[in-house]
């Protein structure tokens, strides 16, 4: 017999290991927590300590995958990490992707990571089961092809929305640069509006003539990305804005570009003609490009600096004119109209340079683009099909 056994079994005392009795639904079952007297809160045995992990993140994403494997979403919620010591420096977090294997092979988890000066995920950041943060500089996160980037600031800030002490920006950004409640980054430099819109940041700027500066040096970046054989970053200007100004998407639709109508000269001219044949009234004018106003909710900044390269060098000649709704909403031409703002800013005013050359059509600006939708054959379509004017004779007499 085995000895350790023997004596375990010997000095073994039931009656103060007293059980539940027997036909009870915790019969044979330790009484209490099993030592000797039951305690007084009904026999249950204590509670272990709760978990504190976080909540999931509301933003989780599922059913993608990366590289031929299913990727898991395993973020938590971000907000859970603001106030964290080794996070104190950190202005927000982007998403990364962590490689891991299994039995059945290779999958990836989406993860939340501190930030490269290049918005490449850093230090992976999460919390184990009973909520202790890490962050960990472990391992490698791959940059995700969906990559979020989720403000810590807006968690940190006392006074709430509009009203609080404002935050640095973070690594990179120069030292008098903030950043708000909302996570709008405020700066007089022209440098932080670039890496904030590489980092895919809100940004506003004090005057307008760092629209200018700040549209050129874009120019160059893209530039500088192609020639070493990549795709230029996608520096969206609807993220800029400027103080006192609606620059340059404050008031926009915010309809996504790819379903903007996009027609050439022959078109626009063919689509006009069509719409003044059945009863709307189109105006050619002469407008303030500062006066009107952005449909879509992106500007490429490459195309745009591309644009004002070719408005400096031959001005606009030629060019077609802009077709904007009666309330001044640009249906088609947001690059050029772009462009047009850096060259009038470049004197810090607005409104003192050439006017722009406008066809206004007498419907706003929604009505306007589901109807040049139509004539262009779907959302986004640059190919109107031979028989346009069918399309419209099914509006006799128009339904507007």
């Amino acid at each position: 017999m085995n000895l350790l056994y023997r004596t375990h079994e010997l000095d073994w005392d039931e009656s103060k290991h007293p059980r539940d009795p027997a036909g009870t639904s915790t019969g044979g079952q330790f009484t209490g927590d099993g030592g000797g007297d039951r305690d007084t809160g009904g026999g249950r045995a204590p509670k272990l300590p709760s978990s504190n992990r976080p909540d999931p993140y509301k933003g989780r994403r599922s059913g993608d995958t990366y590289k031929g494997a299913k990727v898991y979403d395993n973020r938590d919620d971000p907000a859970h990490f603001a106030a964290h010591g080794k996070l104190k420096d950190v202005d927000h977090l982007v998403s990364g992707l962590d490689k891991r294997t299994s039995r059945k092979g290779s999958y990836y988890t989406r993860e939340w990571a501190t930030p490269k000066p290049n918005g490449d995920p850093d230090k992976h950041v999460y919390a184990d089961n009973a909520g202790r943060i890490h962050v960990s500089d472990y391992g490698r996160l791959e940059k995700d092809p969906h990559q979020e980037t989720y403000s810590l600031a807006q968690h940190r800030d006392e006074g709430g929305a509009g009203g609080g002490k404002s935050k640095h920006p973070g690594e990179g950004y120069s030292k008098h640069a903030t950043v708000d409640a909302n996570g709008v980054i405020h700066t007089t430099k022209v440098e932080d509006a670039v890496r904030a819109l590489y980092e895919g940041r809100k940004v506003e700027l004090k005057q307008p003539k760092q629209v200018s500066t700040l549209i050129h040096k874009l120019g160059e970046e893209a530039k500088r990305w192609q020639e070493q054989g990549q795709d230029a970053p996608r520096f969206n200007l609807c993220d800029v804005s400027v103080a006192g100004t609606n620059l340059f998407c404050a008031e926009s639709k915010g309809i996504p570009r790819a379903e903007m109508p996009q027609m050439d000269k022959k078109q626009t001219a063919r689509f006009l003609e069509l719409l003044e044949k059945k009863g709307f009234r189109v105006e050619k004018d002469d407008e303030y490009a500062a006066n009107l106003r952005a449909t879509q909710d992106q500007l490429k900044g490459s195309q745009v600096a591309a644009n004002m390269d070719r408005l400096e060098k031959e001005g606009e000649k030629g060019a077609p004119r802009i077709v904007i709704s009666k309330d001044d909403y640009i249906l088609d031409g947001h690059h050029r109209w772009a462009a047009k703002i850096g060259l009038d800013a470049a004197n810090n005013k607005l409104r003192d340079d050439l006017k722009m050359k406008v066809s206004r059509v007498d419907i706003d600006i929604i009505t306007l683009v589901n109807l040049a939708n139509e004539f262009t054959g779907g959302k986004g379509a640059k190919t109107a099909s031979f028989e346009d004017e069918l399309l419209y004779r099914r509006f006799d007499p128009p339904p507007f």
